[in-house]
């Protein structure tokens, strides 16, 4: 990041980094409401946290239009920011490489949506048990937030829309 970063924005980067998952929330800091709210829309503009879905138990962030709550977890660009290594689930320092593993949800629908014909939401849900809303915000979040990837649609003649990744 080529800007500093204030008190706050780095006592919100390195506590997020030192907890397991990477979560923002809970802020430890003595900010309230409109400061940090601005706080945390900056590192957000920055890239040092991203938005994901909130697990049950999680602090909410916000809710989307679409009713789906959104956490805040730091990103790798936010702990190297601050010179700190991001930890796993388990408290562990995150190996900078990570294996793409093949039998995940994720990696089911990337391969459905590189093939020639596609996939609509209803084959998705029917490969991976999710909800509609699960998957229109996978595209968003994960895809093309998260992963930079970017998923085009079109129409069938019957009214079905395709998604596909070019």
């Amino acid at each position: 990041m080529t800007a500093e970063l204030s008190v706050a924005q780095r006592q919100i980067l390195i506590t997020a980094c030192e907890r397991k998952g990477g979560l923002v929330l809970p802020i430890t800091s003595n900010l309230k409401g409109g400061a940090l709210k601005k706080v945390l829309t900056a590192l957000l503009t920055r890239g040092a946290i991203e938005e994901v879905l909130a697990a049950p138990k999680q602090d909410v962030w916000r809710t989307d239009d679409e009713g789906v709550t959104l956490a805040l977890k730091v990103t790798k660009t936010g702990c190297e920011a601050v010179g700190a290594k991001r930890k796993n689930r388990a408290g562990k320092p995150v190996k900078a490489v990570q294996r793409e593993r093949s039998d995940t949800k994720q990696a089911k629908v990337i391969a459905m949506l590189k093939r020639p014909p596609g996939a609509t939401v209803e084959q998705i849900i029917k490969a991976t048990d999710w909800q509609p809303h699960t998957v229109r915000g996978f595209f968003a979040g994960a895809l093309k937030k998260r992963l930079g990837i970017e998923v085009t649609s079109d129409k069938r003649e019957k009214g079905q829309r395709v998604y596909r990744i070019p």
